[in-house]
């Protein structure tokens, strides 16, 4: 695992089509001007901290922030993805194991993240140590 370079960006954005443009998700409508527009909205966010996995090329990458909330620093996590054909093959457990050890070693205490209920998120979510949270709710409202 290696920390999120600017560098790396086209990279990235390429995995993050390559994910949601596929099945489960077959997202036909991304455009890869937007993704760009949001990876950048997400590296100029105050604490904005990424992080890639790497073998031989790179498989996922996680991007998000440090928050210090009251008595825990946590890591927020906006998006994890995996290429496509690494997925389902342990590629997003090893790194997310490797960033808790990272993030452990750098004092925090807590990740947290939203994601949508679908069930293979939920059980790759749940198998890694998280809990669906009894007292929040994710709501939304389109206008």
């Amino acid at each position: 695992m290696v920390k999120y370079s600017k560098t790396s960006r086209d990279v990235y954005i390429d995995i993050y089509c390559e994910a949601f443009r596929n099945p489960p998700y077959n997202y036909d409508w991304l455009k890869r001007e937007k993704i760009e527009r949001y990876f950048c909205d997400l590296e100029d966010t105050p604490n904005f901290s990424g992080f890639a996995y790497v073998e031989r090329k790179v498989l996922a990458v996680c991007l998000g922030t440090m928050n210090d909330y009251f008595l825990l620093n946590k890591y927020y996590i906006k998006e994890l993805v995996v290429r496509p054909e690494f997925q389902n093959k342990g590629v997003g457990t090893k790194m997310m194991l490797l960033m808790e050890s990272y993030l452990k070693k750098n004092n925090v205490s807590a990740i947290d993240l939203l994601t949508s209920n679908d069930e293979g998120l939920l059980h790759y979510y749940k198998k890694n140590g998280f809990k669906v949270s009894e007292n929040s709710a994710y709501m939304i409202k389109l206008l």
